[in-house]
């Protein structure tokens, strides 16, 4: 009987799971779609590119529309089953709320292990191939689009003018380049004459560029501070790549192997104290912790919305009312609001990598256990 009763309670938590990691994904998917479409349809690329860039860029926002997933689909699940007096009639059996409990309980398992799994080498892989199907499809004919005396605006926060163009847009005379930067910081780079360079891929069908400049002067200003640097060179290469749709999904250490994200932590133990290293390595070696740690969070995070669900969706005593709903969004929005407060402070230096990926969890599992001590029946 028990058996049979959780088999049920089971199926009915995996199909609005399934819906709505669908959903979840999709929906994270849209902030991303127009930009595609728009870099695609410009650099004339077939439709079945399009589905793969997509799919890729899927893959990658599984760590985030899973935990939420197993929430809505928990509650979904266990609200459905207490209004139609399920819950109720399970309970006149004499079954306890950890067996009620339990058939969400393990396909959450199965879930987190999977989503772990998936982290560890997958979800990299993914964000890897975007990040290069998009640096090829942003130079797919960008040779014809530099025009002789025209400014070149297609390279986001890119300027860029030349006073010659010839051999069909591979070599450039009287170059400039303006390229607007971090903290309001601008650089302006000279130069007598550019090459460009062509790779092809035959993946993508597409090119990835760079333009080789010689005999110039690059000029770097400085807001705070108001600082002004200038560097002569003889040679200097500056990548034609699009960049910000790629830092929206792809950074590198999300492109790394947990193994690998593991061997840099080690081997950042091993050298010298934090605080004696140069300030960009360690703001590097910062993120690098928050994203292993990220990784091991995330199947956590899965058991306790489960737990989370569990407690929201099954519906008290008759006359009581629950405000599921309300709960449910001041839960998320005080786990979010927390995580991503922490990350702000661990990436200042004002918190541990580790106190900011898991106290929010841990709050979490805490509300969790509440809500799962307050049902009102004894088991």
């Amino acid at each position: 009987m028990r058996l049979l009763v959780q088999r049920y309670i089971s199926a009915n938590f995996i199909i609005p799971f399934l819906v709505s990691t669908i959903f979840f994904v999709s929906f994270l998917l849209t902030f991303q779609l127009f930009r595609v479409t728009r870099l695609v349809i410009n650099k004339g690329v077939s439709w079945t590119m399009v589905m793969e860039l997509m799919g890729h860029i899927s893959i990658s926002f599984l760590p985030m529309g899973i935990p939420l997933s197993v929430l809505f689909a928990a509650i979904f699940t266990y609200n459905k089953m207490s209004s139609d007096s399920e819950i109720m009639a399970m309970r006149s059996v004499g079954l306890p709320k950890f067996k009620i409990y339990m058939p969400v309980l393990i396909p959450g398992v199965f879930i987190a292990i999977a989503t772990f799994a998936i982290n560890q080498s997958i979800i990299p892989y993914s964000k890897g191939e975007f990040k290069k199907a998009v640096t090829i499809l942003t130079s797919k004919g960008l040779l014809a689009d530099i025009k002789k005396g025209n400014f070149f605006t297609d390279i986001p926060d890119v300027i860029l003018f030349a006073e010659g163009v010839t051999d069909k847009g591979k070599s450039l005379e009287n170059v400039f380049i303006h390229i607007k930067g971090k903290n309001d910081s601008e650089k302006i780079i000279q130069a007598k004459k550019g090459l460009i360079h062509k790779k092809n891929d035959t993946k993508w069908g597409g090119s990835s560029l760079k333009i080789t400049l010689k005999e110039g002067n690059i000029i770097q200003y400085y807001t705070e501070g108001a600082k002004v640097e200038k560097i002569l060179f003889k040679t200097y290469d500056f990548p034609l790549v699009q960049e910000d749709l790629v830092a929206n999904v792809a950074t590198r250490d999300s492109m790394r192997t947990s193994s690998q994200l593991y061997k840099i932590i080690k081997g950042g133990r091993r050298t010298s104290p934090l605080p004696n290293w140069d300030t960009d390595y360690r703001k590097e070696f910062i993120k690098t912790k928050l994203e292993f740690f990220g990784r091991i969070n995330t199947p956590f995070l899965v058991l306790v919305f489960t737990l989370i669900g569990f407690g929201l969706g099954v519906q008290r005593s008759r006359g009581q009312k629950q405000n599921t709903g309300f709960y449910c969004l001041v839960i998320l929005g005080s786990y979010y609001s927390l995580f991503f407060v922490g990350l702000t402070m661990a990436r200042k230096e004002q918190l541990m990598p580790s106190v900011a990926v898991f106290t929010p969890t841990m709050i979490a599992l805490v509300v969790g256990i509440y809500f799962y001590k307050r049902l009102d029946w004894i088991g």
